[in-house]
C-alpha cells in the first residue's frame, strides 16, 4: 500500500523561514550595545587610535541605582577601553575598573548621559572588575551593554 503524504508548497515554506529568520535577527539588535558602539567609534579610528574592538560583550538589565561587577582577565602592557551604553537615553550610566584589591585603576574615563567609558593600562596581568551603574532610568529596569577594545 502506498501512502500519499501531503507536502507543504515550497514558496510558503520559504516565506515562513524568512519571517522566522527576520524575527531572530531582531533579537540580536540591542539598543544598549548600539549606544556603547557609538561611544567607542572615536577610539576605533585606526589612523588615530588603533583599538581593536573585541567580539565579547556583556549585557543585562539594571534598576535605578543598581550596580554590577563584571570580572574580566586583563593583561599587563595592553591598553583597554571599556564602553557602556543604556537602552534608555534618559538614563545615566557610569563604568569604572578596579583591580583585585579594590583599587580604582582607570587611566581616564567619561560619562555622557546614557553612555560612558573607562580606559585602563594594567600594571599586572590578572583579574579586574568592571563596575557599572545605571541611575535615572525608567521605573522598570534599563537595558545595558558593555563592549571593549584593546591595543
Amino acid at each position: 500500500m502506498v501512502m500519499k503524504v501531503k507536502s507543504i508548497p515550497a514558496r510558503p515554506l520559504l516565506l515562513l523561514l524568512v519571517f522566522i529568520g527576520a524575527g531572530w535577527g531582531l533579537a540580536f539588535i540591542h539598543e544598549g550595545k548600539d549606544a556603547a558602539i557609538g561611544a567607542a567609534l572615536p577610539k576605533l579610528d585606526l589612523k588615530k587610535n588603533p583599538y581593536v574592538l573585541r567580539e565579547a560583550w556583556w549585557h543585562g538589565e539594571l534598576k535605578d541605582g543598581e550596580m554590577k561587577l563584571i570580572k574580566h582577565q586583563l593583561f599587563q602592557r595592553n591598553d583597554y577601553w571599556f564602553w557602556m551604553g543604556a537602552s534608555n537615553p534618559d538614563a545615566t550610566v557610569s563604568i569604572h575598573i578596579y583591580d583585585d584589591e579594590g583599587n580604582l585603576v582607570d587611566e581616564e574615563s567619561f560619562e555622557k548621559g546614557h553612555v560612558a567609558g573607562a580606559r585602563v593600562v594594567p600594571k599586572a596581568s590578572g583579574a579586574y572588575y568592571i563596575r557599572i551603574k545605571v541611575t535615572g532610568g525608567p521605573v522598570g529596569p534599563t537595558g545595558w551593554a558593555v563592549i571593549y577594545g584593546f591595543r
